[in-house]
């Protein structure tokens, strides 16, 4: 499996998603980018600064990252840089003070405003065809010469080194004046022309693999650092998507490697604390070596990519595939020490453990499964992959484990070596306290395990003769749990995935919390009936209100087929085509209000597209879908930022509300969806995940045990009482959530149905238990106590090597990983507790409802 990690691994299955795909694919999406954050011990653009980022482009265009740069009539370099506009602001202020005088020859008089805007639209050109050394020279102070189609010879103009103070003049003229505000920081000052922090973007072409990406960001990298030590002061970082990526990919296998590492050495020094036997150890960890393989392998076959969700994986593996070892093997030495052999015992074990393991693994699994309910894809591969994790862990625990066992200790007993080394406490814990009370011939078994931890885990026996005062401290803990957990809320945003104290994540962080930058476009895709002269106004308002939303980055272009139009008949713009401008006054706007008039029909709009992709196909190609009599989709791109999430709903909202504009039922669908909206819909999933994951799981898990001990004891209230404390335990959990600033996002979302699947684990263990000594005992204080002393340790070492497990996961360096172990050895936990300390009191009332019940049934049939 290869690690690969990013946004669309989160992306929920839905309208929204799929119609994103379909604008990136059909339209094309956002190009690929790479960024130079330029920083500086003074003024990023003081006129040496500026200096030292044309040296960065000049070196990328001398490089073989070239051959790839995006290049448009508007950004010939493909690069966009405070030093390219400045320099393109103080070129178009300076000419157009040099040369009034040479506009067109022989304009007739009262016609010198055309003759204006012509020399401003050769100006504008000469300005776009700059090169590196041309606004060296701007910048550093010098002349150079221009050249007019109507002009014979060129003309100089002349340039004074810049001066940042006079930087507010310099772009009065500039048509991408706007753009200089998101290439710099917040701080930026335009009275005295000073940022601290600048960005220097590099536009790559579509279409290429990651891996030649990732080849031309390092050479990126490398240019940035060379030009970074030719210079004092200078701070020049790389952010590119690859480079992000590989740093992830770098520091979380090494940090899973190192919590793998301490996870097993973990595991050792628990088993062997709680085995007493190298032997058993050993046996265990090689169980658990063979199932995380198989999982792995599984994960290979079925093409998944080891995301950050996949990651915990291992780590569940190792906590639970310990569990099963632990409670078989206690098992296994209680039978022993009851004077059977070797294959008796084994056989005893599975037949009596082995049905609460195969409870736990059927739970377990419904746990884990619930979540291929989710329409988030990575969720699903979670589920599915700690699914076949708990099989594999079963099977090996239940198979290999106790093959190994008899083959081993056979040939001990053959010898007529000590199988079991431990000796009976004469004191094993609260439960022998009633020994004095049992039957002569039902005196209690020795206890399994460490004697500590079998007397202070029997305390919850003991707390279950005082069933009032543990329901009121119940409730109050759970109130408490419940206020705290509805307060919590679901987050998601992808910057939380990239790794602590490494630099790109240093460096991401300073380019969102410090610029106006925003790579986020919404878009209002429309598909159908295009052509209709009214669609398209509607188009055009609704793109209007889209841009009155406090979520539309004005500063950024707008791309759709009205913008587009608009570019092309206005004299100013790059884009300017005086025929298509004469057309569109001429024949669709001929009152001027920028929409097409009520009598234009569908054919002239199929000429309107066609003059589109014959004068600007590639803008075209982006907004616009079809050809001929057969132009069936348009896409409005709107640029918008929605501040890390927090206005992803509002700002969804508001483009709804713009795309509502359009009348839908003319057409066969209009969606809005797009970075913002998407992350949207994530954030809907990730609520009705857990909800519909901890549903099915409370649902199946209910029917389960409800279905055995009816079978087994002929009670349907036995499973609901066993699966009740898993309800508190969950309510505690979320409310810890809360308390501890953790959110819910797409890998924590997961914790209610495991804390199920998993808690239930300590639940099943004590309930059937129960019923083992309560038919042995016919006591229900006796057995209660008898049956927390017997399984004591068992629960104690599975839960601890559990919790230690996903403990270790706070360690990771990617912080939802961290929540996530964090919460989940947290819920754990509480599992753990609320299995011996509450769910002795509710089996305590269960029997004794059971018995009243059954003393009233046997007085109404005499």
């Amino acid at each position: 499996m290869s690690f690969e990690s990013s946004e669309e691994d989160f992306r929920p299955d839905s309208e929204v998603a799929l119609a994103n795909d379909y604008v990136t694919t059909t339209f094309g999406g956002q190009s690929e980018s790479f960024a130079f954050l330029f920083m500086s011990d003074g003024n990023s653009i003081s006129a040496d600064n500026l200096l030292a980022q044309l040296e960065i482009e000049r070196g990328v265009v001398a490089s073989d990252v070239s051959t790839i740069l995006e290049r448009s009539p508007q950004n010939q370099l493909g690069i966009s840089s405070p030093a390219n506009l400045i320099a393109q602001g103080i070129f178009l202020s300076a000419a157009l003070q040099t040369a009034p005088e040479m506009g067109p020859p022989g304009a007739p008089p009262g016609q010198q405003g055309q003759d204006m805007q012509a020399l401003q639209g050769a100006l504008i050109n000469a300005m776009l065809s700059l090169d590196i050394d041309q606004m060296e020279t701007i910048i550093a102070g010098g002349t150079i010469e221009i050249e007019l189609p109507w002009q014979e010879a060129p003309f100089e103009v002349s340039f004074k080194r810049y001066d940042p103070s006079y930087l507010g003049g310099y772009l009065e003229t500039s048509p991408f004046a706007d753009v200089l505000g998101f290439l710099l920081s917040t701080d930026f000052d335009p009275s005295n022309g000073s940022a601290s922090k600048s960005i220097i973007s590099v536009l790559f072409e579509e279409g290429h693999d990651a891996d030649t990406y990732l080849s031309y960001e390092q050479t990126l990298e490398q240019i940035g650092k060379d030009v970074e030590g030719q210079h004092e002061g200078l701070d020049i970082r790389p952010l590119g998507d690859q480079l992000v990526n590989k740093a992830i990919e770098d520091a979380s296998g090494q940090n899973i490697a190192m919590i793998m590492s301490i996870a097993f050495a973990l595991v050792i020094i628990i088993l062997a604390f709680v085995y007493r036997s190298v032997t058993d150890t050993f046996i265990n960890l090689i169980a658990l070596v063979f199932a995380i393989i198989w999982v792995f392998g599984f994960g290979s076959l079925m093409g998944y990519n080891f995301n950050p969700a996949i990651t915990t994986v291992p780590v569940l593996i190792i906590g639970l595939g310990i569990d099963y070892g632990i409670h078989y093997n206690m098992r296994y030495r209680e039978e022993l020490r009851k004077g059977e052999d070797v294959r008796t015992s084994i056989m005893l074990s599975g037949a009596t453990v082995g049905v609460a393991i195969l409870l736990t693994t059927v739970t377990t699994l419904v746990g884990f499964l619930s979540n291929t309910s989710s329409n988030v894809e990575s969720i699903q591969q979670f589920g599915i992959l700690c699914a076949v994790g708990i099989i594999s862990s079963f099977i090996v625990m239940l198979t290999f484990f106790p093959a190994v066992k008899t083959l081993l200790d056979l040939r001990k007993e053959r010898a007529g070596k000590q199988v079991v080394p431990e000796k009976r406490d004469p004191d094993g814990g609260w439960g022998w306290a009633m020994q004095k009370r049992l039957p002569k011939g039902k005196e209690m078994v020795c206890a399994s395990g460490v004697c500590t931890l079998n007397r202070a885990v029997g305390l919850g026996a003991l707390l279950s003769k005082k069933p009032a005062y543990v329901l009121l401290a119940l409730l109050f803990v759970t109130t408490i749990g419940a206020y705290e957990g509805a307060q919590l809320e679901a987050r998601f945003d992808f910057r939380d995935f990239l790794p602590e104290d490494l630099e790109v994540t240093e460096t991401t962080n300073i380019l969102f919390d410090e610029f106006n930058f925003s790579r986020e476009t919404a878009y209002i895709l429309v598909e159908g009936g295009i052509t209709h002269p009214t669609i398209y106004n509607q188009m055009a308002l609704a793109e209007k209100k889209a841009l009155e939303s406090d979520y539309a980055v004005l500063s950024e272009a707008v791309e759709s087929p009205h913008a587009l139009i608009t570019s092309m008949i206005t004299p100013y713009s790059f884009r300017y085509h005086p025929e298509f401008s004469s057309a569109w006054y001429s024949t669709y706007d001929t009152d001027g209000d920028g929409l097409i008039d009520d009598n234009v029909g569908t054919s002239d709009m199929n000429d309107l597209y066609d003059m589109l992709f014959a004068m600007e196909p590639d803008a075209a190609v982006r907004v616009v879908h079809g050809s001929g009599d057969a132009y069936d989709a348009a896409v409005l791109r709107i640029p918008v930022n929605s501040r890390d999430g927090v206005l992803a709903e509002e700002g969804t909202r508001d483009m709804q509300h713009a795309a509502d504009t359009i009348d839908s039922d003319a057409l066969d669908r209009v969606v809005v969806t797009g970075g913002p909206p998407v992350q949207y819909e994530v954030l809907r999933s990730i609520n009705s995940s857990q909800i519909k994951s901890l549903l099915i799981t409370f649902v199946l898990s209910f029917f389960i045990l409800s279905a055995l001990y009816i079978y087994l004891k002929r009670s349907y209230l036995l499973g609901t009482v066993t699966l009740l404390t898993l309800v508190f335990v969950i309510i505690w959990t979320a409310g810890s959530m809360h308390l501890l600033g953790i959110p819910l996002n797409v890998v924590t979302v997961t914790i209610a149905a495991i804390t199920v699947g998993l808690g239930i684990d300590y639940s099943i263990h004590v309930s059937q238990r129960f019923l083992e000594d309560i038919a042995y005992l016919d006591d229900v204080d006796c057995a209660l106590c008898v049956t927390m002393n017997h399984t004591g340790s068992a629960l104690f070492g599975s839960a601890l090597t559990t919790v230690m497990g996903f403990g270790l996961l706070s360690l990771s360096i990617i912080p939802p990983l961290s929540q996530f172990g964090q919460v989940t050895a947290l819920s754990i936990t509480f599992a753990f507790l609320a299995s011996v300390f509450v769910l002795p009191t509710f089996i305590r009332l269960w029997y004794i409802y059971g018995n009243k019940r059954s003393r009233d049934r046997s007085r109404g049939t005499v």
